[in-house]
């Protein structure tokens, strides 16, 4: 054998030792990915707020509460329904866009004030965060007395 020249038995140890250095690579690749799926939450655009709904049948009308959570701006929470779109500040009188609305807060809405539409039992009333610096996003969803 010629000085310089590696026998079968010391090119396997070389081989073996990059194909468990690249399973390693992999291993922390995969992993990382992982830990980054299971702990770490996706940021949302709207808060972290609670919103309830209770509806009185004989007046046609349903209250929205902000039952807890985040405060949010009055102009920035929308309230959908079949034929109108108002904000919270429009219906709550003693609110401006930039008033909070916070944990026990409520408004009705029915055929008087802002809303100036019945809700009828049937209806699918929403709730939305639009601010001008996020994407408009669901907060709460009423569908009527059905579910």
């Amino acid at each position: 054998m010629a000085a310089g020249s590696l026998s079968g038995d010391e090119q396997a140890v070389s081989e073996m030792a990059s194909v468990i250095t690249l399973v390693a690579i992999a291993f922390v690749i995969v992993f990382a990915i992982g830990a980054n799926v299971l702990f770490f939450e996706a940021d949302t655009d709207g808060p972290d707020t609670t919103i309830s709904f209770q509806y009185f049948e004989e007046l046609s009308a349903l209250q929205v509460s902000h039952d807890g959570g985040e405060g949010i701006r009055a102009g920035d929470l929308l309230i959908q329904g079949p034929q109108r779109e108002v904000t919270w500040a429009e219906i709550d009188r003693g609110m401006d866009d930039s008033s909070m609305v916070e944990s026990g807060d409520a408004i009705r809405l029915g055929d008087a004030g802002a809303y100036g539409e019945t809700v009828g039992e049937n209806d699918r009333i929403v709730v939305l965060y639009a601010n001008v610096s996020a994407e408009t996003t669901v907060l709460a969803q009423w569908n009527g007395t059905r579910g």
